[in-house]
């Protein structure tokens, strides 16, 4: 099939791009420009790519003209600002490319003629945290504490207010945890930070160690989202689905970063005496309903996971041929 992702150029969009093509799909892209250091980059993605622009989904104009053009037959919509930390600095541009830019990849979307269906992306980070400790269930209340949550809780609404349109295609929302996995070189986040650590030989600092957060490896989550694809172009239906790890996985901060500590001797860390931001201690997804409905499992527990994690970047500090490598790993997954 055809396929357009917003947001390619990321960290999850880049290990998309080179699933679907492994699967045999055209892939087609319409993204902000990548990081200098970047999985796309790394990968050469843009080699592969059918087609792709650079552009923000801000951009109505843009965004509509580049979405006739490729005429795909299902948008997967991953661009955002998703950064917590960042949504409190720039919390007018986290709001205005999480709606706003969300709006327009529906609105670009709606007249396409050979459009079987739209996901769109969200987060956990959509729930009203009302301190529980068990697992959030899609039917659960929107409406979290921070410009990033909220941003996304009202994307995840005006999604939903396209799925009772009088539509011939079907609309998805797909709520994921914390995805890591080789590649990521965000700012903030826990993978990255550690691998910078290794680079410059500063330890990680730590803002909360005992926050419980749903681990899940960047492959089981796309493979959730495209059986999730399948599964509404074939019953010609829309739905909300969570897609987070098993129970068992549901891991505090500084045991994820010991098992990490486990591949890299000598990785260092502390705990920031500076938290700027709130951040919620406990936050866990049920995803009993995507287990059910699509037949999907995670493939990798969190153990599986950070070797997996940690031998890449462990390949690419070492200058191994990162492309071949994250083939083998898809590969690998495919086969299991």
């Amino acid at each position: 099939m055809k396929y357009l992702i917003t947001g390619h150029t990321g960290f999850k969009g880049s290990w998309l791009v080179l699933l679907l093509q492994t699967l045999g799909h055209s892939v087609h892209g319409l993204s902000l420009p990548p990081e200098k250091e970047s999985l796309y980059n790394i990968l050469d993605l843009k080699a592969a790519m059918n087609s792709e622009t650079f552009s923000d989904i801000r951009n109505f104009g843009t965004t509509k003209k580049y979405f006739e053009d490729v005429n795909p037959e299902v948008v997967i919509h991953l661009a955002a600002q998703a950064l917590v930390s960042e949504s409190y600095l720039n919390p007018i541009e986290t709001i205005d490319t999480n709606t706003v830019g969300t709006f327009n990849v529906l609105k670009a979307a709606e007249n396409l003629k050979n459009l079987k269906c739209v996901l769109n992306v969200t987060t956990d980070k959509v729930y009203r945290i009302d301190g529980r400790t068990t697992p959030y269930f899609e039917t659960d209340s929107l409406g979290y504490t921070d410009p990033y949550g909220t941003s996304k809780a009202a994307a995840d609404l005006i999604a939903q207010s396209w799925i009772h349109k009088d539509k011939h295609y079907a609309v998805g929302i797909a709520r994921a945890g914390n995805v890591i996995g080789g590649g990521d070189f965000g700012k903030f986040r826990l993978i990255p930070d550690i691998y910078r650590s290794l680079k410059t030989k500063i330890p990680v600092e730590i803002r909360h160690p005992e926050s419980i957060r749903p681990w899940q490896f960047v492959l089981d989550c796309l493979n959730g989202y495209l059986k999730f694809v399948n599964f509404m172009i074939e019953s010609k239906s829309s739905d909300i689905l969570n897609f987070g790890p098993d129970e068992r996985d549901f891991k505090n901060v500084d045991e994820v970063i010991q098992n990490f500590s486990k591949y890299f001797r000598e990785l260092k860390w502390l705990n920031s005496s500076e938290n700027r931001f709130k951040e919620t201690s406990i936050l866990k997804l049920d995803s009993s309903k995507a287990r059910n409905l699509l037949s999907w499992k995670n493939k990798y527990g969190l153990q599986k996971n950070i070797e997996s994690t940690a031998n890449w970047f462990s390949a690419y500090m070492q200058n191994q041929t990162m492309k071949k490598y994250s083939q083998d790993i898809i590969n690998d997954f495919i086969s299991l």
